[in-house]
């Protein structure tokens, strides 16, 4: 939001976007909450339970190009 016209309303909808209400809003239409104290859509294994992929954003924003090209091929050739 730093670089935002508003990046004061962009703080203010983020801090929003992540408050319980919201949250299990999200639970409750079947998608996994963004904060940690929101339990697991009805039916879906908890987070804990699941192999999680660990991400190396610094690795993947200095090969961005090749990653976006390697996923367009990917999603193209399923056509």
């Amino acid at each position: 939001v730093a670089g935002a016209p508003n990046p004061a309303a962009g703080k203010l909808l983020a801090d929003f976007l992540l408050t319980d209400a919201v949250q299990q809003l999200m639970v409750d239409d079947g998608n996994y909450a963004a904060v940690e104290n929101m339990p697991a859509p009805a039916g879906q294994p908890a987070l804990d339970e699941m192999t999680t992929l660990d991400i190396n954003y610094e690795e993947l924003a200095d090969r961005v190009d090749s990653v976006r090209d390697q996923f367009n091929s990917v999603i193209q050739s399923q056509n």
